[in-house]
């Protein structure tokens, strides 16, 4: 039952992290001024909700109690770094990265998770359903942050100069 118990705690912070990754997302869609980069990070913040509510929704059927996704500490942090990115240069960058970086942390959770063979099948199968979204946006994530990087050294055009007759 102690085990039970411990994955199901994992599973809290689990719920934090995507309620954290959808915060990040949202915010980095409502800075980002690209309409395609714009639309990919508006659907994850929405995808990461949904895996944070149904989380939640679990949670609460086992009889546990999810934990707040809010703190002043973290709220605090988070807009310090919101702050700092709006005063970057690459700021798109520095926005898709920190993206990128929270799912990573919520991917190394969804494997501890997923690693416990004591969970009910269909919390593991929706474990591993929102793992794989998650896999494929990232995938979705480098290909855009490669796209729109700007190449280090643009060779000088070429000019034909013209003979006056």
């Amino acid at each position: 039952m102690e085990k039970k118990y411990t994955t199901y705690n994992e599973m809290n912070w689990l719920l934090i992290d995507c309620f954290e990754a959808e915060r990040r997302y949202f915010n980095s869609s409502e800075d980002i001024q690209e309409a395609d980069l714009k639309r990919f990070l508006h659907h994850e913040s929405v995808n990461r909700n949904r895996f944070a509510y149904k989380i939640e929704e679990k949670l609460i059927q086992l009889g546990i109690k999810p934990l707040q996704y809010t703190t002043k500490k973290g709220n605090l942090h988070r807009t310090w770094i919101d702050e700092k990115n709006v005063l970057t240069e690459n700021k798109w960058k520095q926005l898709l990265n920190s993206c990128i970086k929270q799912d990573e942390r919520c991917l190394s959770r969804y494997s501890e998770i997923l690693k416990s063979s004591n969970l009910p099948k269909d919390i593991q199968q929706m474990l591993l359903q929102q793992r794989n979204i998650i896999l494929q946006s990232l995938d979705k994530a480098i290909i855009f942050r490669r796209r729109n990087e700007v190449p280090a050294h643009k060779p000088d055009p070429k000019v034909r100069r013209l003979k006056a007759i």
